[in-house]
């Protein structure tokens, strides 16, 4: 049974959405593998926020906004970049992870490299469990 977190990152201002996906893709993502080896999730998913509902244009053709809607203009844009889906083998393996990630080594390279692509005090996490 796989096991699963969902964190939320913020890009640093000063970088345009491709520099982030390229520094996390490229560079961040290989880190994290490299350091916990057998303990690193076994699978990555991400989401990228390419546009937000403030963004996309009314136009004539656009249906009027329904009362049933729950995103119109009053929603607010979400302050992060992207969402990212982890998955590992089993809870024990997470644990694993969480208990290498935390070491004082670990924990340094880790910051200088999240310090180049992302806000660092937005990062925010779910932890979602056992997947079926």
């Amino acid at each position: 049974m796989t096991f699963s977190a969902i964190f939320f990152l913020t890009r640093k201002p000063s970088l345009t959405l491709e520099e982030f996906k390229s520094v996390y893709e490229n560079k961040h993502l290989p880190l994290l593998q490299s350091l916990f080896g057998p303990a690193a999730p076994l699978r990555y998913r991400r989401y990228y926020v390419s546009q937000t509902i403030s963004d996309i244009p009314v136009t004539p053709a656009s249906p009027p906004p329904s009362s049933q809607s729950t995103i119109d203009e009053t929603s607010e844009d979400p302050d992060y970049d992207c969402i990212a889906e982890l998955w590992w083998a089993d809870e024990k393996t997470f644990h694993d992870f969480n208990r290498m990630y935390k070491l004082p080594g670990n924990l340094a390279r880790i910051a200088w490299s999240e310090d180049e692509f992302l806000v660092r005090g937005k990062l925010r996490a779910i932890v979602i469990g056992n997947l079926r």
